[in-house]
């Protein structure tokens, strides 16, 4: 799927973040497709589809006639709790994964691959 992305700001002792502040271009892709899809929602068709109450995907259509879709989100969920997402650009098939993993039901890491 691609490079696993990681990133941990942690203080050094000046006081100064400990990240170069340099995106990887697997961040870069992921941070680009998010800020794509979340401008797409509010101006594009979009299609909701739902199972067992749980919002399952997400497609958006250029309009309403869906000749020419944009972005493709599956949900996953796993014991009521959202375990993964995948995000899939159509025009260049690029695709962001999150994995979320918890503990004793509360959410404690999310894993970002993208490729």
């Amino acid at each position: 799927m691609g490079v696993i992305l990681t990133r941990h700001i942690t203080s050094s002792s000046t006081g100064s973040g400990a990240s170069s502040g340099v995106f990887t271009s697997a961040e870069k892709l992921s941070l680009e497709m998010e800020m794509e899809f979340k401008a797409a929602i509010p101006s594009y068709y979009k299609e909701l589809q739902y199972t067992n109450g749980d919002l399952t995907n997400i497609g958006i259509w250029f309009d309403s006639s869906k000749v020419t879709k944009l972005f493709n989100k599956d949900l996953l969920f796993s014991g009521g709790n959202l375990s993964q997402t995948l995000l899939t650009r159509i025009t260049d098939s690029s695709k962001i994964l999150k994995l979320f993993n918890y503990t004793d039901g509360n959410l404690t890491s999310v894993t970002v691959s993208a490729g």
